[in-house]
């Protein structure tokens, strides 16, 4: 039997694009045929890091693009302390505390809460689900 998921069809109603797609794809597309590059994907890759470069997304370094997604998992038994920095508090409750936590490769910003783990009647089951 034929896997539904993969045969899902949309209608025009459905699709919903960027206004600014169609502008982006055709000034890629002129570079393109203006360069005719051997190599489409290292010219790809190139042409939007400059993108990126000239509209000041990245003012200090494309480091933060290059992080995989591993880097951003959080894994069992791992410090939470040793991939982020935890700022201050931006929410007080009496069981959790929300913080402004920074991801030290990304400088990514992010809203954590941190549990009392004392307050957690059944931590085993509390960290399955989590």
């Amino acid at each position: 039997m034929a896997d539904i998921v993969k045969q899902r069809i949309f209608s025009a109603e459905q699709i919903v694009v960027h206004s600014d797609l169609p502008k982006i794809l055709l000034e890629y597309s002129k570079e393109v045929i203006k360069n005719n590059p051997s190599d489409l994907v290292s010219f790809s890759k190139e042409y939007f890091q400059q993108k990126l470069r000239d509209t000041g997304f990245y003012e200090d370094t494309l480091e933060k693009l290059d992080v995989s997604v591993k880097d951003l998992i959080y894994r069992k038994g791992e410090k939470f302390h040793s991939n982020y920095n935890v700022g201050k508090v931006i929410g007080d409750v009496t069981v959790s505390k929300a913080r402004i936590a920074t991801h030290k490769k990304t400088k990514v910003e992010k809203a954590v809460k941190i549990y009392d783990k004392t307050t957690i009647p059944n931590i085993d089951d509390y960290m399955a689900k989590v």
